[in-house]
């Protein structure tokens, strides 16, 4: 660990699991403790770029187990929530989120649910639309959607551990967000593996080699971001090792690379992740030590 100045505050993010749960109701922690990977930002480029376009789009994230899909989704979800409206058009933005647990799941179906609960109709409304098959069901709710004043729909699916290629329906969905503008519908789903189509837009967000540090110390701590800032416009010269320090501070890039050596092979990212948080922690504990030897710490 590198003593870092008084002025620059770490706080602990939340403790880390191994598989993070979709939520559209994300809690700040979502945003202060992700780092994007370069996948992700193209990721998320692509869906901003998509909001300003006359229909929605499907786009597939892509990644190994624990490398941020679903994290991914849930910063799409707070995001969304708080981007105002693109364009001249007026209405309100829909935001659901579906996991699918099993190859059993019937897709179609659950979007009708879902739909039907946010727009108060899961009663005759509801039952009649569950008459209806597959894409049909779906095309119903959407249009039960537009009548209720709703010009966006966002539909963020995590098929976590389950084989995309199970879910035919998927492909039907991709097909139908490309073609209806109104309501426009974003399907932004995540899982491992091609999802049994050849999506056109289709990124892999897991974390490169040079970025796995910058990823895991990013995910057991937070730093004010102006004081981040101040840091990497000032001092070093620019310096390649300089900034690759600024990153994991308060760790030394060697104390990075033991962690990531000591990390569970099935869970990298989580589990080394899980390693700095614990050092953090430890570290923060001998504040008044530090204080008494140093006069300061964090």
């Amino acid at each position: 660990m590198r003593r870092a100045a008084a002025h620059e505050p770490i706080q602990i993010g939340p403790p880390i699991a191994d598989r993070v749960e979709l939520t559209t109701a994300p809690d700040e922690a979502t945003i202060r403790f992700f780092v994007m990977t370069r996948g992700a930002e193209r990721a998320w480029s692509a869906i901003n770029r998509q909001l300003a376009e006359a229909h929605g789009a499907f786009f597939w994230i892509d990644g190994p187990s624990g490398a941020g899909k679903t994290h991914l989704l849930n910063y799409i979800a707070v995001l969304s929530s708080r981007a105002g409206r693109v364009g001249d058009d007026a209405g309100r933005d829909l935001t659901i989120g579906l996991t699918v647990e099993d190859g059993a799941v019937d897709i179609d179906l659950a979007i009708v649910e879902l739909i039907a609960r946010e727009l108060g109709a899961e009663g005759r409304a509801g039952a009649l639309w569950r008459r209806l098959e597959g894409a049909d069901a779906v095309r119903v709710a959407l249009d039960q959607a537009k009548r209720q004043g709703v010009r966006t729909v966002n539909l963020l699916i995590d098929f976590g551990a389950t084989d995309a290629r199970d879910h035919p329906p998927l492909k039907g969905l991709a097909e139908l967000a490309e073609n209806l503008k109104v309501p426009r519908l974003n399907v932004i789903a995540a899982g491992r593996g091609a999802p049994g189509f050849d999506p056109q837009r289709s990124f892999m967000v897991a974390a490169q080699p040079d970025e796995a540090a910058s990823v895991v110390v990013g995910r057991a701590r937070a730093r004010a971001e102006g004081e981040a800032g101040a840091r990497r416009s000032g001092g070093a010269k620019g310096e390649a090792h300089a900034r690759e320090a600024e990153e994991v501070l308060p760790f030394h890039l060697e104390a990075v690379a033991l962690i990531l050596a000591l990390a569970d092979e099935d869970a990298p990212i989580a589990s080394a992740a899980r390693l700095a948080r614990a050092a953090l922690t430890a570290w923060r504990a001998t504040k008044p030590l530090r204080m008494k030897l140093f006069g300061r710490a964090i």
